[in-house]
């Protein structure tokens, strides 16, 4: 796809806002609520038209959720959390995680989160639900994203963990990396908040590869062999980070 290249930065900008930390009015607990940015304009940056807010129903994404849940099943369980799933046209984002007392909620805009489709065709769907899923694994778990306050880092743990999830679902490498050749040929500034393109399509592709690796991997093993991708808190060098304890 061409475009020039201050559309392409603008554009790939507002798709790769980072996650906003609020508090979940739900609970006495202070706890975080995480979001994934939304791409409205992205479609027009790779030369796709947007999707209609009647695409998706709430049948659809209830499907995603299942999907996810079922594949990942195996790397979390007896410990893998309750989550609910709602539409929620009023967030300004595709997809937000907010843990309360008994449940994490992953808020899904309708229209916002099927513009995903621009990087990975029809998976694209099942990508923000598996990314805002991994961030819930991520905090029931203490996996080490979340917990060390850094957004970099809990949003690139949410990637490795959704990568491996599409590989799990049966998501093809060609559209894999159809979706990271996009995002590590975008050209965008980023900043402590923002993770870049080429760090996202990094975690990515190491979760998916590690699940292709090893099939019967652990959560914590999984977040382990990926350290390389992850740990990051921001532009420049990576920082060196402790493994994850084993459980």
């Amino acid at each position: 796809m061409r475009c020039s290249w201050l559309a392409t930065g603008l554009l790939a900008a507002a798709l790769w806002a980072a996650p906003s930390v609020a508090q979940s009015k739900k609970s006495s607990v202070r706890r975080p609520t995480l979001a994934l940015s939304h791409a409205e304009l992205w479609p027009r940056s790779v030369g796709q038209t947007g999707p209609t807010p009647d695409q998706a129903t709430q049948s659809d994404w209830q499907r995603a959720l299942r999907r996810v849940r079922s594949v990942m099943a195996p790397l979390c369980e007896p410990r893998c959390g309750s989550v609910r799933l709602e539409l929620d046209p009023n967030i300004d984002s595709a997809g937000r995680a907010s843990p309360g007392r008994y449940a994490t909620t992953l808020g899904i805009h309708p229209t916002k989160a099927k513009v995903y489709e621009g990087l990975f065709g029809s998976w694209g769907p099942l990508y923000v639900v598996a990314h805002e899923y991994g961030h819930h694994l991520d905090i029931v778990r203490a996996l080490g994203g979340v917990q060390s306050g850094q957004k970099w880092r809990g949003e690139l743990v949410a990637d490795v963990l959704a990568g491996c999830a599409l590989q799990r679902a049966g998501m093809r490498r060609a559209v894999l990396l159809r979706g990271l050749g996009l995002l590590r040929r975008s050209s965008f500034d980023t900043d402590a908040d923002h993770p870049s393109g080429d760090a996202t399509a990094s975690a990515l592709a190491a979760g998916f590869d590690h699940c292709a690796r090893a099939p019967t991997t652990r959560l914590e093993r999984l977040v382990r062999g990926t350290r390389d991708a992850w740990a990051r808190t921001g532009p420049g060098p990576r920082q060196e980070l402790l493994a994850p304890r084993p459980r």
